[in-house]
């Protein structure tokens, strides 16, 4: 039997909903500290395609684009 991999992606996508966490993940990736004005537009595409690959996650932090996909 495969993995659910609907559920997991549902999950993570969830999990990187609200600007905060986001703000937490960038800071954690970059190894910067960002001020809480900093400001975050989240716009993941629902069901968008990228090389074969869905958009799980995609926001903006200041002038930097972000994109969050699924690696099998």
């Amino acid at each position: 039997m495969g993995a659910n991999r609907e559920y997991k992606s549902s999950v993570f996508s969830l999990l990187f909903s609200e600007p905060d966490t986001l703000r937490e993940l960038y800071g954690a990736l970059a190894g910067v500290t960002l001020p809480a004005d900093i400001p975050i537009r989240i716009n993941t595409l629902e069901g968008a395609l990228f090389r074969n690959r869905l958009n799980d996650v995609s926001f903006e932090i200041g002038d930097t684009l972000v994109v969050l996909i699924e690696h099998p």
